[in-house]
């Protein structure tokens, strides 16, 4: 049964990722100096679109919005941007969730280094380990949707550099760090030898970087946490 909850819970973090990444490139883009306008920006750009500043509308140039949206609009942004403002915004806890689930993938990468620091982590990650393929396999599928998502949200990278990089940054070692420690779950769910000789191959050229990987994860993973607090 825990061997079932801690995939549940793998996949409960998978699932909010996106959204929580999304939530802090809308909050960190440039978007609290335009007052009345600022909750449309968030949300906005948020969503992997583009906010034009001079005309204040969603969308590439010459996008425009119905009037009568636009009034609705400003009539309530300020409530809502109240509301967001008292309450935290909404992406902080679920960054700081996905920044912990980074975290704990990079420790199991770097579990070798750890323990020749600290020889008392020992335990810790004999502890762990029952569940490394489970959190490995679920990391890796995850991490391979949100590298399609990065790469389809290229208007990121102009709207918000950092975030973008962060999130492309996490996506990529989900992937690769989860390969390496999932393999064998995840090739239990392979029909082809071919598939199962790919992702071989595929786990022999990560092996070599694991330890740096994992480094990378954990410092990739404090970054999205103090992203979230800030």
């Amino acid at each position: 049964m825990p061997r079932y909850l801690a995939v549940a819970f793998g996949v409960l973090v998978a699932l909010t990722a996106d959204a929580a990444l999304a939530r802090s490139i809308g909050t960190y883009s440039g978007c609290k100096p335009l007052g009345k306008y600022k909750q449309a920006c968030l949300d906005c750009v948020g969503g992997g679109n583009f906010w034009q500043s001079g005309q204040n509308v969603c969308g590439l140039p010459g996008a425009s919005k119905p009037k009568s949206a636009a009034a609705d609009t400003d009539a309530s942004e300020d409530e809502d941007a109240e509301s967001s403002e008292s309450s935290g915004g909404g992406g902080g806890g679920m960054g700081i969730l996905s920044g912990l689930w980074l975290l704990l993938l990079g420790i199991l990468g770097a579990a070798s280094l750890i323990v020749a620091w600290q020889p008392n982590a020992k335990q810790l990650m004999a502890k762990v380990a029952p569940y490394q393929g489970w959190i490995g396999a679920v990391s890796a599928l995850w991490g391979l949707w949100s590298v399609i998502s990065a790469i389809l949200n290229l208007g990121w990278l102009s709207a918000a550099p950092l975030f973008w990089l962060l999130f492309a940054a996490s996506a990529l070692l989900q992937l690769t760090l989860g390969i390496v420690l999932g393999v064998g779950v995840i090739k239990t769910f392979l029909k082809y030898e071919k598939a199962s000789a790919t992702i071989d191959n595929t786990v022999l050229r990560l092996v070599p970087y694991q330890s740096k990987l994992g480094l990378a994860a954990i410092a990739v993973g404090v970054l999205l946490i103090v992203v979230a607090i800030l």
